[in-house]
């Protein structure tokens, strides 16, 4: 059976309510309709289901089997269904088989939420913030996997009260610190920064490129700690050197 549902964690909760209310068994489960001439059973994603599913697994499964399905559905860019639905079915028949590498299901699951923990981890330290001529910290980011909310309550506990607007380009989201919430972006101009932030800038990327001893250069190495999809908003490698400093 094809099953479809819209893509976010609560159609996906929902899907695994109606799987065990309506006995489904779905063979593939797509986050849009596709041409198929074959049945497809599609799922609205409900409130009050999903909020039943999500309370059933708090009750039954581990904090840390929890939240790895929680990092999971945030993998949008995976298809990540059929091993997730499989995953949760082996919690409820017993919460011990989430302890079982032998299952196909939980080494994948739980490869994913290490690989997404890992990624919030490096943009935690791969974030630069600007800012603005407002005094608005602003920063863009490009991830694999949608990770906006748990980065943007990381520096709500790392910059205090200071405003802050954490940007994702790709998936057109923005958190703002001063609200906690996230705002779908359509389109946002690259704003205006200070004065101040365009010196510091400066000063930072003749850092960079002058406390660098070039006899010893190791792109490889380099690349290890920073790879080269992080490095697209980082300041030290923004224009490679253009510094606006007059040094």
């Amino acid at each position: 059976m094809i099953v479809v549902y819209d893509g976010t964690a609560e159609g996906f909760l929902s899907l695994v309510f109606e799987v065990y209310a309506h006995k489904l068994s779905p063979t593939h489960i797509f986050k849009s309709r596709p041409q198929s001439l074959l049945q497809i059973h599609e799922v609205r994603s409900d409130e009050t289901h999903a909020r039943r599913v999500l309370e059933g697994m708090k009750r039954t499964f581990s904090p840390l089997h929890v939240r790895e399905i929680q990092q999971v559905l945030l993998c949008d860019t995976l298809a990540f269904e059929l091993p997730l639905l499989a995953y949760v079915n082996l919690g409820f028949k017993d919460p011990k088989n989430l302890y079982d590498p032998t299952q196909e299901s939980v080494r994948t699951v739980q490869n994913w939420a290490r690989v997404y923990g890992r990624m919030v981890h490096r943009m935690k330290g791969f974030v630069r913030f600007e800012e603005l001529e407002e005094g608005v910290f602003y920063a863009k980011i490009q991830t694999d996997y949608n990770i906006l909310a748990l980065l943007g309550h990381h520096f709500v506990e790392r910059l205090g009260a200071q405003g802050f607007i954490l940007h994702d380009v790709e998936r057109g989201l923005a958190f703002v610190s001063q609200e906690r919430e996230i705002y779908a972006v359509a389109h946002a101009d690259v704003p205006q920064v200070s004065e101040k932030e365009l010196t510091c800038k400066g000063l930072w990327q003749t850092f960079f490129s002058h406390v660098a001893i070039q006899n010893r250069t190791n792109p490889k190495l380099q690349q290890a700690f920073v790879p080269l999809k992080y490095r697209t908003y980082m300041s030290e490698f923004e224009g490679r050197y253009s510094s606006t400093c007059k040094h």
